[in-house]
């Protein structure tokens, strides 16, 4: 995408340059979000910038520093801002599901903090925070933001459906669940604060968000 796009834009009159920028600005930024993972895991790593078009562009290639990777990050990103719009327009879910200015503001604030620039990323959380678009879900509805997605709270979601199914999808449902919860998790994690009582519900419990019993893989 970054590096084929643009010769689009000679063969395809209904691709426009809007249409370019926002593809380039989102496969930008989602190509930062997956290094950026990279060197939170494993520091330095194999740093690759150009698209594999060919086998003959399959090559051993070196580790590079975390530090050149994290600063080429927030280069790509303040290009991808740039090229990003704030809104799709259309639904949340139609919106959320796509990289907006204040996804590529979340995902540098974030760079910024693992490279100790604290200003920097203060100020691209102000960009979100002054933007007024966003609140934080209550504690029990926090459902809306695991389960069915395109809350206020959300920024940018990887966004699925139950006809598009990733293969952990069963292990994490109540009857398929391959680990149990320890059996004092309902009454001293999940249950009411007695000291501090309130009428609200902690879904992950009500919901079954684990599954109760020890099993012989042992207990969590």
């Amino acid at each position: 995408m970054i590096d084929l796009a643009s010769g689009v834009l000679q063969k395809d009159n209904t691709f426009t340059q809007q249409h370019l920028d926002r593809s380039v600005g989102q496969a930008l930024a989602l190509r930062a979000l997956m290094y950026f993972y990279l060197v939170r895991t494993f520091r330095d790593v194999p740093f690759k910038l150009d698209a594999t078009v060919s086998d003959a562009k399959i090559t051993p290639i070196p580790k590079t520093g975390a530090d050149t990777i994290l600063n080429q990050l927030v280069a790509d990103l303040k290009q991808a801002e740039s090229k990003v719009p704030v809104t799709y327009g259309g639904t949340a879910a139609f919106n959320k599901g796509r990289v907006t200015k204040y996804g590529v503001n979340a995902i540098l604030a974030d760079v910024y903090l693992w490279m100790d620039k604290y200003a920097e990323a203060a100020a691209e959380c102000d960009k979100i925070i002054n933007a007024n678009e966003f609140r934080l879900v209550p504690g029990n509805q926090f459902y809306s933001i695991f389960l069915t997605g395109a809350s206020e709270e959300t920024i940018f979601e990887l966004q699925y459906d139950e006809q598009v199914l990733n293969p952990f999808y069963n292990m994490h449902t109540p009857n398929q669940k391959r680990w149990g919860g320890a059996l004092h998790l309902p009454e001293q994690v999940f249950g009411l604060d007695l000291v501090n009582a309130t009428p609200l519900m902690d879904y992950r419990g009500e919901n079954a968000a684990y599954r109760e019993g020890i099993l012989a893989y042992g207990s969590l």
